[in-house]
């Protein structure tokens, strides 16, 4: 499993994997555990700390997508049209908490489940949630 978290207060990511131990033995226990440590410590510090977790799934240049980003298809075309009855560009990556899923959302609404896609290694991570609203925003 891999995690990252939003620090709100210093605008900045930290991603679990930084926490693994070097040399011979790698704990990846031992990683989530210093992670989450550390993700307290930014809690404890009034800092307002957002968890994101990774969907295990890369998109088209082999980057891990996580909760939070905001994803296009490559060609522009409608990210999964499966549930959708509208087109939008860009998608952000979020947890369905009504049906235990990660979806692609747009205003609030899950436009599609991202189990149900065929292929996301066609789509591409073009921001996140935090620092690029303005992606989700529709063009006038």
């Amino acid at each position: 499993m891999k995690f990252r978290v939003w620090d709100s207060f210093n605008g900045e990511y930290t991603y679990s994997h930084e926490f693994q131990a070097k040399g011979p033995i790698k704990n990846s226990y031992s990683a989530l555990s210093r992670f989450f440590l550390y993700v307290s410590e930014i809690e404890h510090a009034g800092n307002n700390p957002i968890m994101e977790r990774g969907i295990d799934s890369q998109d088209i240049d082999g980057n891990e997508i996580y909760e939070g980003h905001i994803v296009k298809d490559s060609d522009d075309a409608q990210v999964c049209p499966h549930l959708c009855d509208f087109h939008h560009p860009t998608y952000s990556v979020k947890w369905d908490t009504n049906i235990g899923r990660y979806g692609f959302f747009y205003k609030g609404m899950c436009c599609d489940l991202i189990a149900e896609c065929d292929d996301l290694s066609e789509h591409k991570i073009i921001g996140n949630i935090h620092e690029n609203p303005e992606l989700l925003e529709e063009k006038k």
